[in-house]
């Protein structure tokens, strides 16, 4: 049975989405299936760009917008393996959530340390309250491979 595993970076401020997202989007083969919960005020959603960004920020209530990020080259993933990417604005916050299974990795442990380390590089350059990752549902304590740079119970319980 595949298991999945989330990564979070919590509280992005609104000017760093954007930096983010092209963050992310460089190290992707392909985004592909960009769609909003909700109607924003453009056309479509057909990438993640600024005008993208400024409408989910402007959007009044709560919005997720989701895309499958094919090739993600930090994990090493094969180019038919995605990461679902999800920008949430909630509550007049925005979340940033990476979501994947486990079906094309031999060792998830070196994953998750993986995306720690990306995260704590990025955590240099865009602005956020938290960043943690482990099985989903990450917010859970005892499902974390990592917390900002602490290590979670994941990690000591496979090591």
């Amino acid at each position: 049975m595949k298991e999945l595993y989330e990564v979070v970076l919590g509280g992005v401020v609104e000017d760093d989405i954007i930096i983010l997202l092209k963050d992310l989007e460089s190290h992707s083969e392909r985004v592909d299936d960009v769609t909003a919960s909700e109607v924003l005020g453009i056309a479509s959603c057909l990438g993640l760009d600024q005008s993208m960004v400024a409408e989910l920020c402007r959007f009044e209530g709560d919005v997720c917008v989701s895309a499958k990020l094919y090739g993600f080259d930090i994990v090493s993933a094969s180019s038919d393996f995605f990461v679902l990417l999800r920008v949430v604005k909630c509550g007049g916050g925005v979340d940033v959530e990476l979501c994947f299974d486990d079906s094309v990795f031999s060792d998830v442990d070196k994953v998750m340390l993986l995306l720690q380390k990306y995260l704590k590089e990025i955590s240099d350059r865009v602005r956020m309250k938290e960043y943690y990752g482990g099985m989903e549902p990450a917010k859970d304590l005892g499902t974390r491979y990592f917390t900002g740079e602490m290590l979670g119970p994941l990690v000591t319980r496979f090591r």
